[in-house]
């Protein structure tokens, strides 16, 4: 078993704004010393930068709803050094954790210096941390869609964010007694719910039966890869109408319109050949699900 050291560091603020503020592997230079004089360059599934002893890959936990940072360091001599890192709750604030394990043939003294140089580092993180006011809402800009449920926004929500990454609920507000001889809600059933979809904010209101969904709206998904395209396509449509279901369009089990679409198409039917950007979209106009192979094909004539 390897000697390990956690250090911590507490912050005043709510811990899931403190991790919304620090996960993106882009924001580790701004604190972290041993990075900031490089510049992250994204490779595959992980990360190239000039650490202190040379370049160094490094793969990073995808955004999730735990607060979990670990990320792993391949310095190319054959080591790839594990880092715990985790965001947790304590009372009303944050602590931030960070375990380092001690290397093979490490003095004491290089272990001591290590684990000096993290204490700096997340004292760095929280500099970075309260430099940002509004940390909970600094990913949600001037335009954020109002969806209208009748009164299933809490379980519209909960499907949404469990499909897309990044993605979490914000806040939720109630009814209250005021306004019962308007709205009829019991008082402490769901009003609305701020809530962000792959970074995209959204507001879902319960607002009774009074408005339906239609298609003169709808939510643009850009897919890059076919991968991409099947998976949004299946996970949203489930449950959904399959009478409106056409170029790639769909909509969901709760009426809400979405067009999944391979961001390819767009440059495709864009084209300034106007013979090959009609083939594309008379082949489009005979799918439902969106295939990116046919609409190549289609292009290429």
């Amino acid at each position: 078993m390897t000697e390990s050291r956690t250090i911590c560091i507490q912050i005043d603020r709510d811990w899931k704004e403190v991790y919304e503020a620090i996960w993106r592997p882009e924001d580790f230079p701004k604190w972290a010393s041993g990075l900031s004089q490089s510049s992250l360059t994204q490779d595959g599934d992980a990360w190239r930068a000039v650490g202190p002893e040379g370049e160094v890959r490094i793969a990073f936990t995808e955004h999730n709803a735990y607060g979990v940072m670990d990320h792993h360091v391949d310095a190319g001599d054959g080591r790839t050094v594990h880092v715990p890192m985790r965001v947790v709750r304590n009372g009303d604030g944050a602590e931030v954790q960070l375990t380092l394990f001690r290397q093979p043939d490490m003095s004491d003294a290089k272990f001591d210096e290590d684990a000096a140089w993290v204490k700096r580092d997340l004292q760095s993180l929280k500099a970075f941390v309260m430099q940002q006011p509004e940390v909970a809402m600094r990913s949600v800009g001037k335009i954020a869609p109002c969806l209208w449920f009748d009164d299933r926004a809490e379980e519209a929500v909960a499907f949404y964010t469990a499909i897309f990454g990044n993605s979490r609920v914000v806040n939720m507000a109630r009814y209250g007694e005021a306004g019962h001889e308007i709205h009829g809600r019991p008082a402490g059933t769901v009003m609305s719910i701020s809530f962000e979809l792959d970074g995209q904010a959204f507001t879902a209101l319960n607002g009774g039966p009074v408005f339906t969904f239609n298609e003169a709206i709808s939510l643009q998904v850009n897919c890059k890869t076919q991968e991409e395209v099947d998976y949004y396509w299946a996970r949203l449509s489930e449950g959904g109408d399959e009478h409106a279901q056409q170029c790639g369009w769909l909509k969901d089990k709760y009426g809400v319109s979405w067009q999944v679409v391979p961001v390819i198409l767009i440059e495709m039917a864009s084209s300034p050949d106007y013979e090959k950007s009609q083939r594309v979209m008379e082949a489009m106009l005979q799918m439902k699900k969106l295939d990116i192979a046919k609409l190549k094909q289609a292009y290429a004539g």
